[in-house]
């Protein structure tokens, strides 16, 4: 006992600090024996496996072991396995592209990664070339392992079985002589090790029923969960913020309800319980969006309490009432930034499908439609649950999904105030139109942050006419498109918002900017028609302010000022492929015909496109040597060719979904307004820099109102407070609130 002692401590010295109850099954002789005791106490069957064991026979012991969990996984897992042959004929028909899938993925891995892995770097692939960084996390996650499991399931191919039962035991032989890889890539990090247990679950459950599965290939399974989960354990005990730890924890939650045998396995889930609910309590913000801001991480997350509330379910496990009601939170507020043809803006790091200008959304909210019954969510749905979810919903729960009729959403535009994000919309159908300003700044882990401060983009006729961009974290292109130059927004001496860029230490490309600027909004207001929103954002010493009004007609107004007191060069960025069309008018087209206008309405210095870079470019408008700079843009979308606006007119004869454009002053037989210039139809003037309002002279600039042609109503569109002089007396009036022309009106 004195010499293990001895090896515990100078392993300690050499490896570093080795969690406290991972050191029984480390320098347990018998691991085998060690965890039938853990099982003992959990049931009767398990307790004769261990007599068996200790009697010498340790086949019955296994077959006992075996046989148990066999039958009790049918109940507990995601998908009974006793039924895997008509699962996978389902599976096969509604996913004929799926095979493909696998085998290009299980082909990918079994080239790439030797059956004995070392789990650490350096490493070498079967090719004879050395394991990246990246791979090795890759090979931590074991997701690709799944694939395999499926070729296997169609070829039984002897070999791919080998290999499945190989990762495993060289991964516990690297864990038991503590060689695995640490630090930035280590195999066992919270997220990393979560992953690969809920894909060893997975590839566990779909091997049960299956000939060659014997019953020491099954205890060996058994026996991987119950030291993953022991280490997990020791892992993820204090709460962190950050999806790295709620993998984890979800991981230890499965373990605990699918074995709840192990003797540490109510203890686990109670633990597991407690940091969920901790997670979905303080990264969950009260709008129901993840604090990251980003919906691929979003998304990330309903997939980890999914995984859990789906099992505890099935289990007749209860979890927290405020978990559970911050669960369905957060598919409502993907309905708040939801398109209509059901897809979402991207924002923030999304990872899916590098380039793309949007993120699907059926898939998940066909889960959320499921499990809340939720007829709002079936709007959004997909047909059917899709493949990523198929083999975690059963059967009987996929059918509920044709039973419910979907309801379009009560609301238009909407908000998710505590996360930072302001969605405008005119309508949920083919000819609608969605702008999402994106004004937030993570307090507690801002890693996944773009540069993008009172950003925009620009959703119409079934088109993204403003984009922003899935990246990739290993691609070295990546600072560019998580800043400033990929995204809508004004940027000052051409200096982004993200600075002093931060690599991770493991290598893998992703990377973090340290400074960002953190944006205020000032207003946003929605009424009959017209959304109005304000924001500011300091940085670099100047200031830029965005005002956005958005006319639910067919257009949007963008009026960005921006103010450093000495003189400086300010750049509008806007995402896309333009052609001058006149020399402040610019056009984009899209596959089917429709496009984007870009008209400024304010003089600017000089224009560019930018590089294209991953196949992508934007145009950026400048004004340079000057202390402050005011850029007014009309961002029109148009369906087809004849509803663009026509180049060969002036756009003061040009009508833009029924409105007029007119410049200096708004004159008629009930109103006289002076101003820079307004939009006008037969119910609203929307006016701008206003310097006279009926007898009342303006004495501030950006003044800009709407007003109702029928009632006199006069909304003023910005925030603070604003002076009138009228009849020689001062008058301040405030900013976001209504008033009567009558006020106003000349004698």
């Amino acid at each position: 006992m004195r010499r293990l002692n001895y090896i515990v401590v100078v392993l300690v010295m050499i490896f570093g600090s080795i969690p406290v109850s991972a050191k029984d099954y480390r320098f347990t002789d018998d691991r085998n024996k060690m965890v039938l005791e853990k099982l003992a106490s959990g049931a009767p069957e398990l307790k004769e496996a261990l007599k068996s064991y200790n009697s010498g026979d340790h086949k019955s012991a296994f077959e006992k072991v075996a046989n148990y969990f066999s039958a009790k996984m049918s109940e507990r897992f995601f998908f009974d396995h006793s039924k895997l042959d008509t699962e996978i004929k389902d599976y096969r028909e509604f996913f004929p592209d799926k095979q493909k899938q696998h085998a290009r993925r299980a082909k990918s891995m079994m080239e790439l990664y030797p059956p004995d892995s070392d789990w650490n770097l350096p490493m070498e692939s079967n090719s004879g070339k050395m394991i990246s960084a990246y791979e090795l996390r890759h090979l931590a996650r074991q997701h690709k392992l799944v694939d395999v499991a499926f070729e296997y399931l169609l070829d039984n191919d002897r070999k791919k079985y080998d290999y499945m039962l190989e990762m495993p035991v060289s991964l516990e032989k690297a864990y038991i002589a503590d060689t695995f890889e640490r630090d930035g890539n280590s195999v066992f990090e919270s997220f990393r090790a979560g992953y690969r247990v809920f894909n060893w679950l997975w590839v566990y459950n779909l091997l049960l029923s299956d000939s060659n599965f014997t019953p020491e290939d099954n205890f060996l399974f058994v026996r991987t969960f119950y030291y993953h989960a022991v280490d997990l354990a020791n892992r993820v005990e204090k709460f962190r913020y950050g999806n790295h730890h709620t993998k984890g924890v979800m991981a230890l939650s499965l373990i605990a309800i699918l074995f709840p045998e192990f003797e540490e396995s109510a203890d686990w889930l109670e633990m597991s319980k407690k940091l969920l609910t901790e997670h979905i309590t303080k990264e969950v913000n009260e709008d129901g969006f993840q604090l990251e801001r980003s919906i691929h991480y979003h998304i990330g997350d309903i997939d980890n309490y999914f995984y859990v509330y789906y099992l505890a379910g099935l289990n007749k496990i209860d979890l927290p009432d405020t978990f559970n009601s911050q669960f369905y939170r957060m598919f409502g507020a993907l309905t708040v930034l939801a398109h209509p043809d059901k897809t979402l803006p991207v924002l923030q790091d999304d990872t899916d499908n590098p380039w793309s200008y949007y993120k699907r959304m059926g898939s998940i909210m066909a889960l959320g439609t499921v499990l809340f019954e939720e007829p709002t969510f079936k709007f959004f749905a997909s047909d059917k649950i899709l493949s990523d979810k198929f083999w975690f919903v059963r059967p009987e729960d996929r059918k509920k999904l044709q039973d419910i009729v979907p309801k379009q959403p009560g609301f238009l535009s909407n908000a998710l105030p505590s996360t930072g994000y302001y969605s405008m919309r005119n309508g949920w159908d083919d000819n609608s139109m969605v702008v999402t300003v994106s004004a937030g700044l993570s307090e507690n882990k801002p890693d996944h942050q773009h540069g993008d401060m009172l950003g925009i983009q620009l959703f119409a006729f079934n088109n993204v006419m403003l984009p922003n961009y899935q990246v990739r974290y290993y691609l070295e292109e990546l600072p560019y498109f998580k800043n400033s130059f990929s995204k809508n927004v004004c940027v000052v001496d051409s200096i982004p918002h993200g600075r002093e860029w931060k690599g991770n230490k493991g290598g893998s490309g992703f990377g973090k900017f340290l400074e960002l600027p953190e944006p205020k909004v000032n207003g946003y207001l929605n009424l009959d028609g017209l959304d109005f929103f304000e924001g500011t954002v300091s940085y670099e010493n100047a200031s830029f302010e965005r005002k956005i009004y958005f006319i639910h007609d067919g257009f949007v107004i963008v009026k960005d000022i921006l103010n450093s007191g000495q003189e400086r060069n300010y750049q509008q960025i806007w995402q896309g492929y333009y052609s001058e069309v006149t020399e402040n008018h610019f056009r984009s087209t899209t596959a089917d015909g429709g496009g984007l206008e870009i008209i400024q309405l304010e003089q600017f210095d000089s224009y560019t496109n930018s590089p294209i870079v991953w196949g992508k470019s934007s145009i950026l408008f400048e004004q340079n040597g000057i202390s402050s700079a005011q850029f007014v843009t009309l961002l029109y979308p148009f369906s087809q060719f004849d509803t663009r606006i026509d180049e060969r007119k002036n756009l003061e004869k040009s009508e833009i979904s029924g409105w007029e454009f007119f410049r200096s002053e708004f004159r008629d037989e009930t109103f006289v307004v002076e101003c820079e210039y307004g939009f006008g139809n037969k119910e609203f003037l929307l006016l701008f820099d206003v310097a006279k309002l009926g007898n009342a002279a303006i004495n501030v600039p950006d003044f800009n109102i709407l007003l109702d042609r029928d009632s006199g109503e006069i909304t003023l569109l910005g925030s603070g407070e604003f002076e009138l002089t009228q009849s020689e007396k001062r008058v301040v009036l405030s900013g976001l609130k209504k008033y009567n022309y009558e006020e106003f009106r000349d004698e």
